[in-house]
């Protein structure tokens, strides 16, 4: 999960809109967005690679998912950061925020937003403290949330006025996910990455480049009952699931 951007009771209809692009090797094996039959049940998609995942829920109507922070050193991790979704929404750690406090120097950098459609949180692992999404629209890449980076302040513009249109929404959500604008040089972040590789990673949907790009893109309309309606779009392949949850 490489964008992801959040309208918090902002929508009469929706408290909850979420919108996220996946990015990825397109070689590294995975499993479409289903029903994971665990208790409680899940809906996600699962990376065959590490086991975990990048965005899922859960039947008691929580919601987690993972960036990574993109840092100019990689070193190895033996653990895989998508499954601390799991552990959230599989209620595997009690103590939850402490558990992310306690194993922050165990992972690769990373962004987790976790909780149910009333109450949000964000945590860091690059950052020290866990905070609660403020009612609004909110962006997040791979640094902090609401990073003012290009990208993520284009999202955040893009998604305002989505919800103040009539059309279709999902539609209109997924148009935003396939935004491919590349702002000037002189606006890029310096993450520590190439100048090129700045540029290839500053839309909010990548193009395929040297096997690696935006892979899927989810959207997820949670109603003031807890009710999600939830689309995930393959790019590869074209495919779109829709579910309805729980």
């Amino acid at each position: 999960m490489c964008i992801a951007l959040l309208a918090k009771d902002v929508h009469p209809r929706y408290p909850l809109i979420l919108l996220a692009n996946r990015d990825e090797d397109f070689a590294r094996p995975t499993r479409r967005m289903s029903v994971w039959e665990t208790q409680p049940r899940l809906l996600a998609g699962k990376d065959l690679v590490g086991g975990g995942t990048w965005l899922g829920l859960n039947e008691a109507g929580q919601i987690a998912l993972l960036t990574n922070y993109r840092e100019p050193f990689r070193s190895q991790f033996a653990s895989s950061r998508g499954r601390l979704i799991l552990d959230f929404l599989l209620d595997r750690t009690p103590g939850f925020e402490d558990y992310l406090q306690a194993t922050r120097e165990d992972f690769a950098g990373y962004n987790l937003i976790y909780g149910s459609f009333q109450k949000l949180r964000h945590f860091s692992n690059r950052d020290s403290k866990s905070t609660a999404l403020s009612s609004g629209i909110h962006g997040l890449s791979n640094a902090l949330l609401n990073t003012p980076w290009p990208k993520v302040e284009r999202g955040k513009g893009l998604l305002a006025q989505a919800l103040r249109a009539p059309d279709n929404l999902p539609e209109s959500l997924f148009r935003i996910l396939r935004d491919s604008f590349r702002p000037p040089d002189s606006e890029l972040p310096q993450t520590g990455v190439s100048l090129e590789a700045e540029r290839a990673l500053s839309s909010v949907f990548i193009s395929p480049q040297n096997g690696y790009g935006s892979r899927s893109a989810t959207v997820v309309l949670t109603d003031s009952s807890g009710t999600s309606r939830v689309w995930e779009r393959d790019y590869l392949g074209g495919q779109e699931l829709y579910f309805q949850w729980p």
